[in-house]
């Protein structure tokens, strides 16, 4: 009986102690913002599995995608360095996204912008990624 006694108060110990070590900071608590600073509207999209940072290799779920109108930023989880340390974030024309058969805008590379970046670029820019 004392040693089970003794094994759970054991695991009761490293189990708080891990939750105290747990940084409220973390990548999945942390945001970033993305933010549109042109007159027109875009989407952007966010591709994790790099080196594979192609076209094709983006997630073209609906929900996958976020529309951002001029002047408008929104805030994503950092959560997606965990996944590769260098994160891709594409910037398209809304117009195009809405009007234009997936298969071709990867055939003809319509993006605006490509962003590989880091989390040492992050801390850089603030956490802060401006189009244009």
């Amino acid at each position: 009986m004392k040693k089970l006694l003794s094994f759970v108060l054991s695991g009761t110990v490293l189990v708080c102690l891990n939750l105290l070590a747990c940084n409220p900071r973390s990548d999945y608590a942390r945001k970033f913002e993305i933010d549109n600073n042109s007159d027109s509207s875009v989407y952007f999209a966010i591709n994790a599995s790099y080196p594979d940072s192609s076209l094709r290799s983006i997630n073209t779920a609906p929900n996958q995608w976020q529309k951002l109108l001029p002047h408008e930023g929104k805030f994503e989880t950092a959560g997606v360095f965990n996944y590769n340390p260098i994160t891709v974030v594409f910037i398209f024309n809304a117009h195009t996204i809405e009007t234009t058969p997936w298969d071709s805008v990867v055939k003809h590379y319509m993006v605006l912008m490509r962003y590989p970046l880091t989390k040492s670029d992050m801390e850089k820019n603030n956490w802060i990624i401006s189009y244009p």
